[in-house]
């Protein structure tokens, strides 16, 4: 079977044009680090930048010249990739999933939030249904928290808030409960799925809520069924293990998760060159 890198970088050549320390990166540098850490394969993805684009043509232009290099360097080596969409723009990341998937990619990686604006399933529901009808495969990677700004607290946002960010995101995809309808995407959680695991006699309560009140009709239909549209959703999922480095965080994800959807992640190229 082969062993995946699931969390794996690459820096695309335009994005040094509006970022300047970048680490280093190449195919040649992937796979070296592949074969060193006993990988047989990568999924790359674009690292979130948070670039601020002077005009929507400029985004547009970014995200295909990222997916059109992409695309080029999976063609030519073991590597497999994830591209971007110009979100929050739908009809455009639409066009632009239709490109992925015809050129050679597996389906895109989601940010936690663009610039403050969260993926809704119901707001943005065209975007997912195009994803679901290609069979698509999508990473949720955090992304700075909106409210936390200032350099005092940066370090909050990846230390604290990213595993959150990725709970947050999936705990409002299963509040909108439009998930059932798109099972045919194959969803990757970054950072372990957050803090989805340790919270999940909560996340189970979700679609039976409604604010505070309780959502009968839906909780009996399904206590009827014996099931639970929450935990049913997240068996299905894959959860990127980058960032899972205790004991009792391991032990938490597989109390509740198939071991088989539990996926190694490196963080290449910005962790250190070898991983433990």
């Amino acid at each position: 079977m082969n062993k995946i890198d699931i969390h794996h970088h690459f820096i695309p050549k335009i994005a040094r044009e509006y970022i300047k320390n970048l680490p280093e990166w190449s195919p040649k540098l992937s796979s070296e680090f592949l074969k060193k850490n006993g990988f047989d394969s990568a999924l790359l993805s674009l690292p979130n930048l948070n670039i601020e684009f002077e005009s929507k043509t400029k985004y547009l232009e970014f995200c295909r010249s990222v997916n059109k290099e992409l695309s080029n360097i999976c063609k030519n080596s073991e590597l497999k990739g994830l591209g971007i969409i110009p979100f929050p723009y739908i009809e455009e990341s639409v066009i632009e999933i239709n490109y992925i998937m015809n050129n050679g990619l597996d389906g895109i990686i989601l940010y936690t939030n663009y610039n403050e604006v969260y993926p809704s399933t119901i707001e943005h529901y065209e975007i997912f249904e195009n994803l679901n009808n290609n069979n698509a495969t999508v990473f949720i990677h955090p992304n700075d928290t909106p409210y936390i700004k200032d350099k005092d607290n940066s370090a909050i946002n990846w230390t604290v808030e990213f595993p959150l960010e990725v709970t947050r995101l999936y705990s409002r995809f299963l509040v909108e409960d439009k998930l059932k309808t798109l099972n045919k995407i194959q969803f990757i959680l970054g950072y372990g799925g957050g803090t989805l695991s340790f919270l999940i006699d909560r996340i189970a309560k979700i679609p039976y809520v409604k604010g505070m009140k309780p959502r009968i009709g839906r909780l009996l239909v399904d206590m009827i069924s014996k099931k639970n549209r929450a935990l049913d959703h997240l068996k299905l999922v894959n959860f990127d293990l980058y960032t899972v480095n205790r004991d009792e965080q391991l032990a938490a994800l597989k109390t509740h998760f198939n071991n088989k959807n539990l996926i190694k992640g490196s963080n290449f190229p910005f962790c250190k060159d070898r991983m433990k």
